[in-house]
């Protein structure tokens, strides 16, 4: 329970932090809205944030753990604004942004976590901007998600 009250606690501060993010985007402060972002990243990540942003994103929630796909799918969302920001500033940072938020969304499904419909949004959001092909297993895990379809309880 305390550990669930966390999560929730963490996924807030990333949900307060994007909102921020957001009006300083919207006003065109780009280097304000980043500085927030990276903020929160630190929050919402701690010590892993080295972990995730270094290793392959199955890699690093496997050395997660389950238990922290939440946190991981908060790392999604701010990576997803941190996209929208580089485009408002062209400086050809938002594809990576938008490949990264795509494979960790997948390997959050992928790790068993129940993506919302916001999610499913933002996913498909993502994916109209385009970004370098993913890993077969991450497409095809974002097509499978997206189409509505149920997962195979053998592995996807």
């Amino acid at each position: 329970m305390i550990q669930r009250d966390y999560i929730l606690r963490v996924i807030e501060q990333a949900i307060q932090a994007i909102t921020a993010a957001i009006s300083f985007r919207i006003r065109g402060d780009a280097d304000s809205a980043l500085r927030i972002i990276e903020l929160a990243k630190d929050q919402v990540l701690g010590p892993w944030r080295q972990v995730l942003e270094r290793l392959a994103v199955g890699s690093a929630l496997e050395l997660l753990g389950p238990g922290e796909a939440p946190r991981a799918r908060a790392y999604a969302l701010l990576l997803a604004e941190e996209s929208e920001i580089h485009a408002l500033k062209g400086d050809g940072l938002a594809e990576p942004c938008r490949r990264r938020a795509l494979e960790v969304y997948a390997a959050c499904s992928l790790a068993g976590l129940v993506l919302d419909q916001r999610d499913l949004e933002r996913i498909g959001l993502l994916r109209s901007r385009g970004c370098a092909p993913l890993l077969v297993a991450y497409e095809g895990e974002l097509d499978r998600i997206l189409s509505g379809e149920q997962p195979n309880p053998e592995g996807h």
